[in-house]
């Protein structure tokens, strides 16, 4: 394993602790879905008052803070329940964010589904000041580490806060370092491991600073439900801050230390978590088809970041469905048919191409006004529809690819337009590079990433169950005809389905 830089805090993992208490992350997210505006300072004002009068929030000094509460909402978006858009800035509730706060008394889904959210969480957030040197999914780490019989299913406290927080990647191979360093260090005496965690100020800060983050996360993970913790036995405290921005030497004089008081101490205590015994199945399963060492900027560099943002919060694994037991009512099967298409998208398997070009047409036809036909075959569109509401017929191509689509032959296209009398030309692709922007200009053509076009689809089923309409996507393509609407469509979802919009 590389070596640990432990003088440095920005070499670790940033975990946000704001709100210790998962309740009270659910209450801020429950209100924040409920409220009709987007979250600016006057709606933070209003959310301080509601908190204040249900006294939940007790502000310092008697006066609410609209940076306390700014900082709540960070949580949320952090948490997977939601996400920022870049361009409007309003909140975006996450298909396993709506499912949780739709069933909040059934703690056993909550737990479960929370479980799911973080272990689709990556490291950097797209929404966290982490160094781009971090290229891993966290909580997944943390979950195939409780799940280890060689470390008896557990984790402890100085595990996490001395070794795990430091991880920048990991594969297979590291992996088994890890586990091989974690078992040396459990045998060390806590006695001994306090006085390797104090005898050099200059990383008992950072120290304390990660064992203080280890708590919160801890924290967050009993109070959902997803771990048992175990308190063990105080061994000592950490100094925390008082020591400025410099290099502490490792040995300075008592006067010395008399002035640089720490701001806090941590407690170092011998204690440790374990699976709640109702996850552990989920927790295996999700092991199973998303392993703990994929690397999300892979996809980041590929999808670029909008579609990065909405492949992460759109997360909603069938293995979490069957251990939840939920029917496949109509907004089920949307989601279904979105994923589909982020997954065929990308041509994976021998065949996904065709599976594309079916998986897109059973989606437009999920719209109550459009009527869709897969064709195919050399010479013709992948995909036939009519806008019903006004009789116009479109037509769609499925650019299922491995890679970003860098060409584009819009003669081409134009044939297979006029071969079934269509206005226009959807192109749905998983990436695209700019020289296809540049294909398509001036012409009766529009491109989206079937990311965007997925999420608008699981969006407009959340919020009109009964009357999904392509009107929306309609005016966005007459008004963009030779452009990539990808950053239109997201900011129509941000803007229409953002927060303040509940379900009907």
């Amino acid at each position: 394993m590389n070596t640990i830089n432990r003088n440095d805090k920005k070499a670790k993992w940033t975990v946000m602790k704001y709100v210790n208490s998962f309740e009270l992350v659910t209450r801020y997210a429950e209100l924040i879905r409920k409220l009709k505006s987007k979250v600016d300072d006057e709606t933070i004002k209003e959310i301080n008052t509601i908190m204040k009068n249900l006294e939940i929030y007790q502000p310092m000094y008697g006066k609410p803070s609209v940076d306390t509460t700014n900082f709540k909402i960070c949580q949320i978006v952090y948490f997977m329940f939601a996400y920022r858009n870049d361009n409007s800035k309003e909140i975006v509730f996450s298909p396993l964010g709506n499912l949780l706060l739709d069933h909040l008394e059934n703690k056993e889904w909550v737990a479960k589904i929370f479980a799911t959210m973080l272990y689709n969480m990556p490291f950097n957030h797209p929404f966290n000041k982490m160094s781009p040197a971090f290229n891993l999914y966290p909580i997944r780490i943390i979950f195939k580490l409780l799940s280890d019989s060689r470390l008896d299913y557990k984790l402890y406290q100085d595990e996490v806060f001395y070794h795990v927080f430091w991880l920048k990647e990991i594969n297979e191979q590291s992996y088994e370092e890890l586990v091989s360093t974690l078992l040396s260090f459990r045998s060390t005496p806590p006695e001994i491991k306090y006085r390797i965690f104090t005898e050099k100020l200059s990383i008992q800060d950072t120290l304390a600073n990660a064992l203080h983050e280890t708590s919160y996360l801890f924290g967050q993970l009993e109070s959902a439900g997803i771990v048992l913790k175990f308190d063990g036995t105080n061994i000592g405290t950490l100094r925390q801050g008082g020591f400025g921005r410099k290099e502490i030497p490792d040995f300075i004089s008592q006067e010395e230390l008399i002035r640089h008081k720490p701001t806090g101490t941590r407690m170092y205590k011998t204690e440790w978590v374990e699976l709640n015994k109702n996850i552990k199945d989920l927790i295996c399963s999700l092991l199973s088809a998303y392993p703990y060492y994929e690397k999300p900027h892979d996809l980041l560099n590929t999808l670029g970041r909008q579609d990065y943002i909405l492949h992460l919060y759109n997360f909603y694994p069938k293995e979490l469905l069957l251990s939840l037991g939920i029917r496949q009512d109509r907004i089920e099967t949307i989601f279904q048919l979105s994923k589909n298409i982020n997954k065929y998208s990308r041509n994976q398997q021998e065949g996904d191409c065709y599976r594309f070009e079916n998986i897109l047409a059973d989606a437009f036809n999920e719209f109550d006004d459009v009527d869709a036909h897969a064709i195919g075959g050399a010479g013709n569109t992948d995909i036939e529809c009519i806008y019903l509401t006004i009789n116009e017929k479109f037509a769609i191509e499925a650019k299922s690819t491995q890679t970003k689509l860098g060409e584009i032959n819009a003669g081409r296209l134009q044939l297979h337009r006029d071969k079934i009398r269509a206005k226009y030309t959807i192109i749905v692709a998983p990436y695209y590079k700019p020289s296809a922007e540049i294909d398509i200009a001036n012409t009766q053509n529009v491109m989206i990433t079937a990311s965007s076009l997925s999420n608008f689809l699981y969006q407009s089923t959340i919020h009109n169950p009964h009357n999904m309409s392509y009107e929306p996507l309609y005016k966005i393509i007459t008004q963009s005809f030779g452009t990539n609407i990808t950053s239109k469509v997201n900011d129509y979802v941000a803007k229409c389905y953002g927060i303040g919009k509940t379900q009907q």
